[in-house]
């Protein structure tokens, strides 16, 4: 109950119960994006990694086309990297699924920070690829935003931003954020759906935390009689077969 108080729409497990919400997603999705006309038609959880989550959102646009929607967190390194590395995973596997590459869905990523890493004093930033040679900017359907909650401007984007830092929400501007985190603080519903989404990310990372001690102790030698001792046969197996992949061990 303390981690439900405390917690942040920038906070993983409380984003992922908070995305399940149309509404309150529209309403953060049409501000980053400018689009008051832009519309949720479908939310997908796509990483549950603690403390890095990504939300899939299929939307329609002010324009009438409809664009994927990527929002990410993380305050981690290699932003751009990561960004270019999901977006074009994201692409492949779209691509799989349409005959022509001119009907993959336009992509917008969107990353949220905490902290400013571009250190341009702005709250948002949006990134163009242009023709070094013309100066002329090209489109392939990939679009990144990066937002921070650090930069103060009295912009609503920086209101939204404010949202996402905050432990309670009461916005006029954004009624259904403002809705659903109080719905998932202060009802018996949201509670548990909250706790379950949190219990279930604890309950991973304890797994991947043993998988890694196990690994490590397959590496220094240790045999697999001491190993059984502390670990199941299926948790040894397991990081065996980790090791195997990833390291041809």
């Amino acid at each position: 109950m303390q981690k439900i108080a405390e917690a942040r729409l920038i906070d993983d497990f409380f984003f992922e119960a908070f995305a399940d919400d149309k509404a309150a997603c529209e309403e953060i999705l049409r501000t980053i994006l400018e689009d008051d006309q832009l519309t949720v038609i479908n939310v997908a959880i796509q990483s549950r990694k603690r403390n890095v989550w990504r939300v899939r959102f299929l939307c329609i646009m002010g324009d009438g086309s409809k664009s994927n929607v990527v929002i990410q967190s993380g305050d981690n390194s290699d932003y751009f990297r990561r960004a270019w590395g999901n977006s074009v995973g994201i692409a492949v596997r779209d691509s799989m699924l349409e005959k022509r590459f001119d009907e993959i869905l336009d992509l917008y990523m969107v990353h949220i920070s905490e902290n400013d890493f571009i250190g341009g004093g702005k709250t948002i930033y949006h990134v163009d690829k242009l023709l070094r040679e013309t100066g002329g900017m090209i489109n392939d359907g990939i679009h990144e935003v990066y937002v921070n909650t650090k930069i103060k401007d009295d912009s609503k984007i920086s209101d939204l931003m404010e949202c996402f830092t905050s432990k309670k929400v009461n916005d006029v501007k954004f009624p259904a954020i403002t809705k659903r985190f109080r719905e998932l603080k202060e009802t018996e519903r949201g509670l548990a759906t909250v706790g379950g989404i949190l219990r279930e990310l604890i309950k991973r990372e304890r797994k991947e935390e043993r998988m890694i001690i196990i690994c490590n102790l397959i590496l220094h030698e240790v045999s697999k009689e001491k190993l059984m001792e502390v670990f199941s046969r299926e948790e040894c197996a397991k990081a065996e077969a980790i090791l195997r992949e990833e390291l041809d061990f």
